[in-house]
């Protein structure tokens, strides 16, 4: 079996040759394998590995810079150590284009909002404002494998992270027409910005892959 047809019979309940091989982690794992196992690139390591799937670059829009080729929209602030990505969230800068690792978050555009009209006068992304036809050679250079792309979606994590994460809590009660109109209008951005993926990608990717991550100190 190839990947392809790998994959196609674990999602039709029919056992494969073996269990399709996934693989994604933080760059200093990356490093460390492909020292051990004598590889310089990606693909190397995907080999090395057996792996069955390739993630696109550019799966997320404000964690990492990994969506920083594809971007075409107003101009950024970008220093050596900090950073703002196109939801205007302002980050310190560690992991550069990692399709894995994320930046720490700073402060958020939309921390002193009060009401919906704060949040729907913010300087939205929108998907002109990026070129993702890029990825079609990197899908084409990767048909051999499942190809999963995307963004990542974030829309409760970028909601919070834009108003601030105690604001967000404590006006989910307070003031929960503002929170609705943020995640209203985040979740609006994101589908047109992967409707524009999925335009350009049409027929060159096999899996959608989007996700947030919901946590505290206690869990």
């Amino acid at each position: 079996m190839n990947s392809h047809q790998r994959f196609q019979a674990t999602c039709n309940h029919r056992s494969p040759d073996w269990t399709p091989i996934d693989y994604l982690a933080h760059p200093d794992l990356d490093r460390r394998l492909r020292e051990a196992l004598g590889v310089e690139t990606e693909e190397g390591l995907l080999d090395s590995l057996g792996c069955d799937f390739f993630y696109l670059p550019g799966r997320d829009i404000s964690q990492n810079e990994g969506f920083s080729p594809f971007y075409r929209g107003r101009r950024l602030d970008v220093t050596d150590r900090e950073r703002t990505c196109p939801l205007g969230i302002r980050w310190r800068r560690k992991v550069g284009a990692s399709k894995f690792a994320v930046d720490e978050a700073i402060a958020g555009p939309l921390e002193d909002a009060m009401s919906p009209a704060d949040v729907l006068n913010h300087p939205w992304p929108k998907a002109e404002d990026f070129d993702f036809s890029h990825l079609v050679g990197e899908a084409e250079r990767h048909s051999d494998r499942v190809r999963i792309g995307g963004l990542w979606t974030g829309i409760l994590g970028d909601s919070y992270r834009l108003h601030g994460f105690e604001n967000f809590l404590l006006n989910i009660r307070m003031n929960p027409e503002l929170i609705h109109a943020l995640v209203d209008r985040m979740t609006e951005v994101y589908l047109d910005l992967n409707d524009a993926v999925f335009s350009a990608l049409k027929g060159k990717m096999e899996v959608w892959f989007f996700g947030n991550d919901f946590g505290s100190q206690q869990g």
